[in-house]
């Protein structure tokens, strides 16, 4: 929920310094499409999936499903304030 919006965010900002581009939108836009990114959790449920067993792949699914409707409420808000 922290590190993917940071990283998209870095890694919007790296792309315009390598490829020389005006920024056409304002940062909040940026910022918006960072966290709106967080909604898509289906790789951490792949990586759950074949990685863990037993009661570590329930937990870990468990996080992730739980942590997905604080997502889309921030996500929200964020929309909404924007």
């Amino acid at each position: 929920m922290i590190g993917k919006p940071f990283g998209i965010m870095f890694g919007i900002l790296i792309a315009q310094k390598i490829f020389r581009m005006k920024r056409s939108l304002a940062f909040s836009d940026y910022w918006l499409v960072s966290i709106l990114g967080t909604v898509g959790f289906s790789v951490s449920l792949l990586f759950a999936e074949l990685s863990l067993i037993g009661s570590e792949k329930a937990a870990a699914v468990l996080g992730v499903l739980l942590t997905l409707p604080f997502a889309i409420g921030v996500s929200l808000y964020v929309l909404k304030r924007r």
